[in-house]
């Protein structure tokens, strides 16, 4: 499974890619900001950050 993640500081726009890309199959990681992707970068294998 492709894990992605997404970071965005405006709530409603990460909840409506996290939608859309699950309904793909992929699994979604939600970053309000930049500290919050570094956190999930150093946890997680991403292929994919927007």
């Amino acid at each position: 499974m492709n894990n992605i993640l997404i970071v965005d500081d405006q709530q409603g726009i990460r909840l409506l890619l996290e939608e859309v890309f699950k309904r793909e199959g992929l699994a979604t990681y939600l970053a309000a900001s930049g500290i919050e992707a570094l956190e999930i970068v150093q946890k997680v294998k991403l292929d994919v950050i927007l």
